[in-house]
């Protein structure tokens, strides 16, 4: 028997194949699955209430809740009568409307999920059952005809998986540069796939979705690019697998670090040729890296002088030129690279040399301030002509007696200061001479 079930099996296989041109063994599966293939599912008749099918109420549904927005059903099978299927009805109250949701076909096809994928409407006109929502359910059998029995005495009530409680341990971490740092505790519940951070710039305020993340272990985040001194109100809320968003946690306030207050007291304490010495008073922040020097020329764009270490409060400027107005102010910068607002700008004139030229009984004497040249080593003296200049001659004192004049000329000269270390001061500006004709 076996073998001719075999061969009959053989015959069929090979006609199968020999229609659909087999040539390889992908060829021969897909011939044995056309024989094998399991027969279509009965389609759901038209249901209708009348005439009433003569089959008994359905017994012993059961309907499980706390599940992720479905709710599995069961029920005994009913042995009566002609079955031909059963359908499932769902109503918001136990007295509600009951609508149609689901059908199965077969008489021990006793088991239907719902997973709101219907049309009828659940909550607030939504198409997909809600989180915590309450549902009332009842089944009745039909006939292959489509004839509706009757429902049962009482219907099964379930209730979806409620949404997720706010997670806790929520803190706001406040003081950071133009940042806050938020965390909080893995939600508890198991359906939970990720949390919605909402930000307001009020605590009364309307809070909107700040960011959506991903996974029930992720619970920190950085806000970040925010102002300086900014004040923010932050909650978080747990979302389920379904996308559904429990209540958020109670709204923390956080405040993004101020900057530095602008410094204070600049001032100049001391001038020599060439240079300029300032001071100020200290900031009260205790975490200031530095402080920022900033110099203006007349007619130029700021320019930095020079970053001063904390703990320090006096600098010195050297690159200013002899007689030179200049404007100074400072800033506060602190160990996060933030900035304070600039001090108030003072303006001072840089030492001059004051140099002068005399002329007297044919000839040329210049002179200079003594208290700068105190403060020299010597002093180059210069004569300035078309074609450039040349050194004349040095000085220790503050004047020097022009060689080589001739009645009648016109001369320039500017002078160079030396310092006790060998480096030059600024030049100075330019005087201008005129010696007299010599019959004057």
């Amino acid at each position: 028997m076996r073998l001719v079930r075999f061969l009959q099996y053989a015959l069929l296989l090979a006609t199968l194949c020999a229609g659909f041109g087999c040539q390889t063994l992908v060829d021969l599966e897909r011939a044995r699955g056309l024989l094998f293939r399991p027969p279509p599912a009965p389609e759901i008749p038209v249901l209708t209430e009348e005439p009433p099918a003569e089959l008994p109420a359905v017994a012993g549904l059961v309907a499980v809740g706390e599940e992720l927005r479905a709710i599995p059903l069961r029920w005994e099978p009913v042995l009566a009568g002609n079955v031909g299927g059963y359908t499932i009805e769902r109503a918001l109250s136990e007295k509600g409307s009951f609508d149609r949701v689901g059908s199965v076909a077969g008489r021990y096809q006793t088991a239907w999920i719902d997973r709101g994928l219907d049309l009828f409407a659940k909550q607030e006109g939504g198409a997909n059952l809600g989180d915590g929502k309450v549902y009332f359910y009842r089944v009745r059998a039909f006939e292959p005809g489509g004839q509706l029995g009757p429902p049962g005495d009482a219907p099964a009530e379930a209730s979806t998986a409620p949404a997720p409680d706010p997670p806790e341990g929520f803190q706001a971490f406040s003081r950071l540069p133009r940042a806050v740092a938020l965390r909080w505790d893995p939600s508890g519940n198991p359906l939970a796939a990720g949390y919605v951070v909402l930000r307001s710039p009020a605590a009364r305020g309307q809070f909107r979705p700040l960011a959506e993340l991903s996974g029930r272990f992720t619970t920190t985040y950085f806000d970040e690019g925010l102002g300086d001194l900014r004040v923010f109100y932050y909650q978080v809320a747990v979302i389920n697998a379904a996308g559904g968003q429990g209540e958020p946690t109670k709204t923390k306030r956080a405040v993004t670090k101020p900057v530095p207050l602008p410094p204070v007291g600049l001032e100049v304490t001391a001038q020599q040729i060439g240079a300029n010495e300032l001071a100020w008073a200290r900031n009260v922040e205790p975490d200031l890296h530095a402080y920022r020097l900033v110099r203006r020329r007349e007619g130029s764009e700021p320019e930095i002088v020079g970053e001063i270490e904390v703990g320090t409060t006096t600098a010195r400027d050297e690159q200013v030129g002899a007689g030179e107005r200049v404007a100074y102010l400072l800033v506060a910068l602190d160990r996060d690279g933030l900035e304070s607002g600039p001090s108030a700008e003072i303006e001072v004139e840089a030492v001059a040399y004051g140099l002068a030229a005399e002329t007297r009984n044919g000839a040329i004497t210049l002179s200079w301030s003594p208290e700068v040249q105190a403060s020299l080593a010597e002093t180059r003296v210069f004569s300035v002509g078309t074609f450039g200049e040349r050194e004349i001659g040095r000085s220790a004192a503050p004047e020097f007696k022009v060689p080589d004049t001739r009645p009648g000329a016109s001369y320039r000269f500017r002078i160079v200061g030396v310092r006790e270390d060998g480096s030059e001061a600024p030049e100075s500006k330019e005087v201008q001479a005129q010696l007299p004709e010599e019959n004057l």
